[in-house]
């Protein structure tokens, strides 16, 4: 963190600084949160992972509020997954400049949302919004918008800047502690009369039932998620060769690839190439086919992605590679069946978009992850009978 923001960048920070500073100068008016609000904005507009780790707190409200209209501010890429989840009343879509992953240049997406900013503000202003909530503690918040839509209660971290907007804002608290704990405060905001306690909130993926995925061969499947988002995320691809094909001669289950985009399914190619009879899935099963895979898999091996946090709400056994750009245990999956892999490096957490080393990842080899996941299919299986013999 650079003083109470959690962005790395000297220059940049101090220029959030410097906005917040003139920021604080704007009148405020008095503002008092009600215990039963008839209407209440969340927002995250980050990637899948983030999103998918907000829906806790998104069930934990529509379960404390059943009457009160509730709104969802997210991504474009995130309307399947909430919409899917019957948490939300209204979706609200746009897409950050800062957060879009597509290939346009950066002035195309600036372009792009200042654009589209005018339209959302007048539609969230339409909604009547008493209450808005932002659970992404990075920079861009949600804040300006709230502001610019009057909402008049505005909860959220002061970690991503823009903290004077908020008529309730919250220093981020940057402890060993799960991002869903974190969120936890500031559901509390809200919840001040009978706030949830300690672990009271646990991964889910509400209103899903698993489906029977075709062109999948018969009996159990481990998946293997090479890709994601940020490329410095990655781990080799021959790497995932080797280990693809230690789990093909044991010969117990079948290797299924899944991914998203023209380059994942590249890759999913040559590995299938690499090791005949595993199956290739990249671009083959929409959001909820993927979710369906992963939710009736034996197990999963993954970067750190949003197949992780997916898993983690069906206790999937999984196995995450993860670099040590950011604090496992704020950001890893809340799993009980997942075992977390990284080469200790004296720069972790170094909270930075990877570097040429990337040692932290790079040094992990196939057969750590081949004796993690006998691990926690091992564990899980314990866990199965034990269960069972308990009842």
């Amino acid at each position: 963190m650079r003083g109470p923001y959690l962005i790395r960048a000297p220059e940049k920070a101090a220029l959030i600084a410097a906005l917040d500073g003139v920021l604080a100068l704007l009148p405020r008016a008095p503002s008092t949160v009600s215990d039963r609000p008839k209407s209440i904005l969340v927002a995250n507009w980050a990637h899948l992972g983030d999103v998918l780790m907000t829906l806790p707190v998104l069930s934990a409200l529509r379960s404390r509020h059943p009457q009160a209209k509730i709104g969802v501010l997210v991504g474009s890429w995130s309307r399947d997954l909430i919409g899917k989840s019957g948490l939300a009343d209204r979706i609200h879509m746009i897409d950050h400049w800062n957060l879009s992953r597509t290939k346009d240049g950066r002035l195309v997406k600036f372009w792009r949302y200042q654009t589209a900013r005018p339209g959302i503000v007048r539609e969230i202003k339409r909604e009547d919004y008493e209450v808005g909530i932002d659970f992404y503690p990075y920079f861009p918040p949600a804040a300006p918008l709230f502001w610019a839509a009057g909402i008049p209660v505005r909860i959220g971290f002061t970690s991503g800047g823009f903290g004077p907007l908020l008529t309730h804002p919250r220093r981020w608290p940057d402890a060993d502690r799960h991002i869903i704990d974190m969120q936890r405060e500031l559901l509390n905001v809200l919840e001040f009369r009978n706030p949830f306690a300690k672990d009271a909130l646990f991964p889910i993926y509400p209103s899903f039932t698993p489906q029977e995925v075709q062109a999948l061969p018969p009996g159990p499947y481990v998946v293997l998620h090479p890709g994601t988002g940020a490329s410095y995320k990655e781990w080799s691809e021959d790497n995932w060769i080797k280990v693809a094909a230690a789990l093909k001669s044991a010969g117990s289950h079948t290797i299924v690839i899944t991914g998203a985009g023209g380059r994942e399914k590249e890759r999913a190619e040559r590995i299938v190439e690499a090791v005949p009879g595993a199956v290739n899935m990249v671009e083959k099963v929409g959001w909820e086919g993927f979710v369906s895979l992963l939710a009736r898999a034996s197990g999963l091996v993954c970067v750190d992605t949003v197949a992780s946090h997916v898993a983690s709400a069906f206790q999937v056994p999984t196995v995450v590679i993860l670099t040590g750009v950011n604090k496992p245990s704020q950001w890893g999956p809340l799993n009980p069946h997942a075992k977390l892999l990284s080469h200790p490096v004296p720069c972790s957490p170094c909270h930075r978009m990877g570097c040429s080393l990337m040692h932290c990842i790079s040094r992990i080899e196939p057969q750590e992850v081949l004796n993690a996941l006998s691990s926690v299919l091992s564990d899980a299986e314990n866990h199965k009978y034990g269960s069972s013999a308990d009842k």
